[in-house]
């Protein structure tokens, strides 16, 4: 697999009514050094050739001999200033949290080697310090104008307890000092409760909550102005709309929110959301696809990205006719990939790929990345399916009207486990995190670069 060159892309797709941001903001489908990311992703061509991919351990959360510096990194590694990647994770830090006493996690960065075969170096950032400043972050920041945007999935009250949740910034000044601010704590009423992902659209930021609003369906809301003001623009149903939004995408000047749970056949929803035509109207909610029905044997969409060619792929973390058994007790399979494409007034439904419980694990959950030659990179968790396994990474390659699958890596303990989000990089290579496993159960950073 070769990662193409910027002179190699059909940059024409910047014309079809994305706004610039939606292409220089830096998010988890994909991310290049030249800075072009997020709706940015490859069209996929009718063949496409796999190579094999060798897989590297870069960094071990627990090598530093001092565990809590960082546990359990979340997300897809963000490429950012200085040349170093950025994350976050759900524990770690000096300082305690929650009513349980848990580490308020962290903000953090990676240094690449000065010299080929020299150790990657870790520097915590930022160490979240209270209730009131947030605690177990849940979702990958954003780079956007110069600055970090990332919530936190607790906190954001005075008192000890878990709380709602909050919105937070982070300036970087000259690769070694932080300033960290809080933008909002969620109240866990009509504003949401539990925020997740971010995204931008028209220079303003865009979010998810798993929880709140009237139906406690979850929100989509906006944070605009100066100072930032978080403002919710949809409410979901928690009936056919969904409920229990998972992942936001911007794209061609509408955003799209996969939903878990609920919807017509309470196996899940993928929503567009519009934006109001003028500031006196809402943005208008349009269901393109629910999950469950007599169209795919698959549930609970995850996350997504659209390829070039106006289509979505997608993670389904339970169903699609493997053999393992939810976690639940229902929802049988393994996790599936799908396809969404747009077919006249509606979208038509593909499975391109069903767990099995093998090498390639299950239960997937993060946006399937792409590299240039229409090559699609998924990993997946085995989090949801029984019998449990500890990840895998997976190349579908386009091949005629279908795609041929290669297991590129299965993870083992040492390795890390249940790996999260990826990003590509213009070498070639694929970076991601393993929330788990590693020395000390802590979590991994990890390559996959093409073979020499």
């Amino acid at each position: 697999m070769r990662r193409a060159r910027s002179d190699e892309f059909d940059w024409n797709f910047i014309d079809r009514g994305k706004s610039l941001e939606e292409i220089l903001i830096l998010l988890r489908t994909l991310a290049v050094p030249f800075a072009f990311a997020c709706a940015f992703t490859a069209a996929v061509p009718s063949g496409a050739a796999a190579q094999t991919l060798d897989f590297t351990k870069l960094y071990d959360f627990s090598a530093t001999g001092n565990p809590a510096v960082v546990s359990q990194p979340v997300g897809a590694p963000v490429l950012g200033p200085f040349g170093k990647f950025y994350g976050v994770s759900y524990y770690g830090g000096p300082n305690t949290c929650g009513t349980v006493g848990q580490p308020c996690g962290t903000f953090f960065d990676l240094t690449p080697p000065a010299s080929p075969g020299d150790p990657w170096t870790e520097t915590t950032i930022y160490e979240f310090q209270t209730h009131e400043d947030g605690l177990a972050e849940n979702a990958n920041p954003i780079y956007y104008n110069g600055v970090f945007y990332g919530t936190t999935y607790g906190g954001g009250c005075p008192s000890p307890g878990y709380c709602n949740g909050t919105i937070y910034s982070i300036a970087i000044h000259a690769g070694k000092t932080a300033t960290k601010t809080t933008l909002y704590g969620f109240q866990g009423g009509i504003d949401g409760s539990r925020p997740t992902f971010l995204t931008v659209l028209n220079d303003n930021i865009y979010g998810i909550t798993n929880f709140g609003g009237s139906t406690n369906a979850g929100v989509v809301f906006e944070l605009s102005g100066s100072p930032l003001t978080e403002t919710v623009i949809h409410t979901f149903d928690g009936a056919a709309e969904g409920s229990y939004p998972q992942y936001i995408v911007p794209y061609n000047g509408d955003l799209y929110v996969s939903l878990a749970y609920s919807g017509l056949y309470e196996g899940g929803t993928i929503v567009k959301l519009t934006p109001p035509v003028s500031p006196s109207t809402t943005w208008t909610s349009t269901v393109i696809f629910s999950f469950g029905g007599p169209e795919s044997i698959a549930w609970n969409p995850e996350g997504f990205s659209f390829g070039l060619n106006g289509n979505i792929y997608g993670s389904l973390e339970l169903g699609g006719g493997g053999p393992c058994t939810s976690i639940y007790g229902r929802y049988p399979g393994c996790g599936a990939i799908f396809e969404l494409q747009p077919s006249g007034s509606g979208w038509t439904y593909t499975q391109i790929y069903g767990f099995q419980d093998g090498t390639d694990s299950g239960s997937p959950y993060a946006p399937p990345v792409f590299d240039g030659s229409g090559n699609i990179y998924v990993s997946s968790t085995g989090t949801k399916i029984s019998p449990k396994s500890y990840g895998a990474i997976l190349e579908l390659s386009p091949a005629g009207s279908g795609y041929t699958p290669t297991v590129i890596h299965t993870f083992a303990d040492g390795g890390g486990a249940d790996p999260a989000g990826m990003l590509t990089s213009e070498s070639g290579n694929l970076y991601g995190f393993a929330t788990y496993g590693g020395t000390g159960n802590n979590g991994t950073f990890f390559s996959l670069s093409p073979a020499p």
